[in-house]
């Protein structure tokens, strides 16, 4: 069984099953957003990894900087309104696309 308990955990997993998910990792950083990566059409995308989604929250990232949100739990209940607010564009709110890192491994098999 894998035991995940921290971002930095997310991301090991994330490094080494991104080809398998149909990524190239092509840039991984230790500062916002931490991955660049290129799709298989050949697309480059701007990835955050947290262990939990509502960090992102927490962490104050501006959603608009992210393609993807790469995440192993999702404790987010709401977004609080502060951020809502800063962020919203045209009445909505986009917080990119998400990847739930654990059910996708569980989905290639991998755990």
């Amino acid at each position: 069984m894998i035991e995940v308990k921290s971002e930095i955990n997310v991301r090991e997993l994330f490094f080494k099953y991104a080809e398998k998910l149909g990524f190239k990792i092509i840039e991984s950083r230790n500062r916002f957003p931490d991955y660049v990566l290129e799709g298989k059409s050949g697309c480059r995308y701007r990835a955050e990894v947290e262990y939990d989604l509502a960090n992102f929250v927490r962490h104050k990232h501006d959603p608009r900087a992210v393609d993807f949100i790469i995440f192993w739990e999702d404790s987010l209940k709401e977004i609080p309104e502060q951020y809502f607010n800063r962020y919203a564009v045209d009445g909505g709110f986009w917080l990119g696309a998400l990847i739930n890192l654990k059910h996708e491994l569980k989905r290639l098999g991998v755990i």
